[in-house]
C-alpha cells in the first residue's frame, strides 16, 4: 500500500514511537477534544514535536527540514506577513526551480497550501517542519526589532495632542491608536520569546522593557520617557485598573489572545522615583498541565516522593527562593493525585493554573480573606488532600500542620534555601518541634537551571572539567563524564540555553530525623544526618545534570550558590 494512504496512527507504531494501547486512548481523547491525532499526541507528551514531523514527512513522502539550520531566504520569506504564516502555521523558505519552496507543519493541511498559491502566485513544494520550528522562523523573519521601532517613532509622533491619545487608550481592538498596538506588541513579543515576566521601567531619560527568559532579565528595547504615562495607562486599562491612582500599587489582569491561545498577565504596578514601573507576569492556564515525571526528578528522587505522596495524612513541603518553580512542582504533585475518589481543595494566591476535578480557592485579602481563615473553612469541608499555596506565617502554619495531623494530606511551599532549613524554619515561626517533626513527612528543595541549547553547546576540555568537578566535591564513580559550555545561536536567541531543568534534594522525615528535630538540631545537623543517610544534596544533583551534559558547571553554580 502506498505510503501515503497509510494512517498516522498506524506509521507511529511501526517507527515504535507508541503502542497500540496508547494510540487507542489518545484517539478517545482526540474525539473529547477535537484536536489533529499528531496536536494529541505531542499535547499529551508521548511523542516529541521531531518525531511527529518526522513521521508526517514519511507518510506524505515529503523532506524533513530543521529550520535552525537551514539558511532561509529573505526574499522568500517576504512574500508572506505575520498573520498569514501564523494563521496558517506555514513559513516560506526558498525558492527551487521557480516553486516556492514552503515549511508547514501539517502537511495534510490542503486548504493552507492552497492558500499560500493564491497569496503569492507561485507554485508550492512543501517541506515538513516541527510547529516551534516555524514559529521561531516566523518571530526571526517576519517579526524584528524594526517593526516595534517603526511603532514607537509612530507613537512618539502621535504624542503632539496626549489627551486626545488617553481617550482613545480605551479602545481594545484599536489598532490605529500608536500606543495600544505598543502595548500588545511588548506582550505578545514576550509570549513568543517564552518570557516568564515583563518589566517596564521608567528611567530619567527613557523607559526600558526587560524579559526575563529562563529565569535571567535581558533588555529588549528602549522607549523615549514622554510615551510613559500613555504606555502604562494602555496596560492599566487592559488590566481594569484606575488610571487617576498612580501614588499607590495596583494589581490586575490582562487576557490575550495570541496565536490562537488565551494567554494571561499578572501586572503589578510600582510607583518609583521617575513613574510607575509594572511588572507583568505570564500565567500557565493555557499550557499543558505537567506530569510528575516531567519536573526532572532522578528516579529514585521520583519514587521516594510518589511514597510521600501516596500516603493519607501528613505535609509534603517545597521549599526555595522566588522563581525556583515551586507552584509548578505542587501542580504536577496535584497532577498525580487528582482522581476521582479524592476531594482536593486549594487556596491559592493567585491561582495560575485552573485543574478539573479540584476545588480551588483565590485568596481575596480586600474582602478578608487570607491563607489561615481559608485554610480553616477548607478543613470544614471534609477535604482528603488540601494544598496551600505558601505557608507565610504562624497562623497558617499552625492550622496546615493541625491539618496533617488530623489525617489529611496537606502539600504547600516555603521559602527556605535548602530542604533541612524547612523544619527550622517551621519551628522559629512558633510551632513546636514536635508537632513538626510527627507531621511533616516529605520536604523537596529545588531550584530551576537553564537547559544547554543543544544545537550549539561546546565541550569543556576535559582536564579542565574533571579539575571543576574535583573542586566541587563531584564523585563521578566511572567513566570521565564530557561537560559542555554555551555557545549561542540563531535557536537559542545568541543566549547559549534554551529553557529550564529543576535541580532537587529531597529530604524524608525518619525516626533519626524527627529527633534531631524534636532536639532542637540546627539545619546544618539535620542536613549532615540526611546525607548520611544517602540524601543527595542540591549541589550533587546539579553536577550530576552537568555530568549528563544538560547544564553547565556555571549554571549549577549560579543557581545554588
Amino acid at each position: 500500500m502506498d505510503r501515503q494512504y497509510q494512517r498516522l496512527g498506524d506509521i507511529l507504531i511501526a517507527q515504535g514511537l507508541i503502542n497500540a494501547a496508547q494510540l487507542k486512548e489518545v484517539l478517545k481523547l482526540q474525539t473529547e477534544k477535537g484536536l489533529a491525532l499528531g496536536k494529541m499526541l505531542t499535547r499529551e507528551r508521548i511523542i516529541t514535536e521531531e518525531a511527529l514531523a518526522r513521521a508526517l514527512a514519511f507518510q506524505k513522502s515529503l523532506d524533513l527540514v530543521d529550520l535552525s539550520e537551514y539558511d532561509i531566504s529573505m526574499h522568500a520569506a517576504a512574500l508572506v506577513n505575520e498573520e498569514v504564516a501564523r494563521r496558517y502555521k506555514i513559513m516560506p523558505i526558498d525558492f527551487d526551480e521557480g516553486k516556492l519552496v514552503v515549511a508547514v507543519a501539517n502537511p495534510l493541511d490542503v486548504h493552507a497550501i492552497d492558500s499560500m498559491k493564491m497569496i503569492t502566485g507561485y507554485k508550492i513544494e512543501t517541506v515538513v517542519a516541527t510547529e516551534t520550528s516555524i514559529e521561531e522562523a516566523i518571530g526571526s523573519y517576519l517579526v524584528g526589532p524594526s517593526q516595534i521601532q517603526e511603532t514607537v517613532e509612530e507613537a512618539a509622533k502621535d504624542n503632539e495632542d496626549e489627551k486626545l491619545q488617553m481617550d482613545a487608550l480605551d479602545f481594545d481592538e484599536d489598532d490605529g491608536v500608536p500606543v495600544v498596538k505598543l502595548a500588545t506588541m511588548i506582550l505578545t513579543k514576550a509570549f513568543r520569546e517564552r518570557a516568564s515576566d515583563v518589566h517596564i521601567e521608567c528611567g530619567e531619560k527613557i523607559i526600558s522593557v526587560r524579559y526575563r527568559v529562563d529565569g535571567v532579565l535581558r533588555e529588549e528595547m528602549t522607549i523615549p520617557r514622554h510615551l510613559k504615562a500613555l504606555l502604562v495607562s494602555r496596560i492599566k486599562i487592559m488590566a481594569e485598573m484606575d488610571i487617576t491612582e498612580r501614588r499607590l500599587p495596583q494589581d490586575g489582569r490582562v487576557g490575550l489572545e495570541i496565536d490562537g491561545k488565551n494567554i494571561e498577565f499578572r501586572v503589578a504596578t510600582l510607583p518609583g522615583l521617575y513613574g510607575e514601573n509594572v511588572v507583568l507576569r505570564l500565567l500557565t492556564g493555557g499550557k499543558t498541565l505537567i506530569k510528575l515525571e516531567s519536573l526532572g526528578m532522578s528516579q529514585g528522587m521520583l519514587a521516594k516522593c510518589r511514597v510521600a505522596l501516596s500516603r493519607s495524612h501528613g505535609a509534603l513541603l517545597v521549599t526555595g527562593p522566588t522563581g525556583s518553580g515551586k507552584t509548578t512542582s505542587l501542580y504536577g504533585m496535584l497532577n498525580e493525585l487528582n482522581k476521582a475518589d479524592r476531594k482536593i481543595i486549594t487556596i491559592e494566591d493567585p491561582i495560575e493554573t485552573p485543574m478539573a476535578g479540584l476545588n480551588q480557592m483565590q485568596i481575596n485579602r480586600k474582602a478578608g480573606l487570607d491563607f489561615a481563615q481559608g485554610l480553616r473553612a477548607i478543613l470544614r469541608s471534609d477535604p482528603d488532600i488540601v494544598m496551600v499555596g505558601e505557608i507565610r506565617d504562624f497562623e497558617t502554619a499552625q492550622i496546615a500542620i493541625r491539618g496533617a495531623l488530623t489525617g489529611h494530606l496537606v502539600l504547600s511551599s516555603l521559602h527556605t534555601n535548602d530542604s533541612a532549613s524547612a523544619i527550622t524554619r517551621l519551628v522559629d515561626m512558633g510551632l513546636d518541634a514536635y508537632f513538626v517533626a510527627s507531621s511533616v513527612q516529605c520536604i523537596v528543595a529545588q531550584r530551576l537551571a537553564r537547559i544547554l541549547c543543544p544545537y550549539c553547546k561546546l565541550p569543556v576540555d576535559a582536564r579542565e572539567g574533571k579539575e571543576r568537578l574535583a573542586n566541587l566535591g563531584y564523585d563521578h564513580d566511572g567513566d570521565e563524564p564530557t561537560l559542555f559550555a554555551p555557545k549561542g545561536c540563531r535557536k537559542c536567541q545568541n543566549t547559549g540555553y534554551h529553557g529550564r531543568i529543576g535541580v532537587f534534594e529531597l529530604l524524608l522525615i525518619d525516626e533519626e530525623i524527627g529527633k534531631l528535630c524534636v532536639e532542637g538540631a540546627s539545619s546544618a545537623q539535620i542536613k549532615q544526618a540526611a546525607i548520611a543517610n544517602g540524601m543527595q544534596t542540591l549541589l550533587a544533583d546539579g553536577l550530576s545534570r552537568a555530568a549528563q551534559g544538560l547544564i553547565s558547571i556555571d549554571e549549577v553554580q549560579r543557581v545554588i550558590f
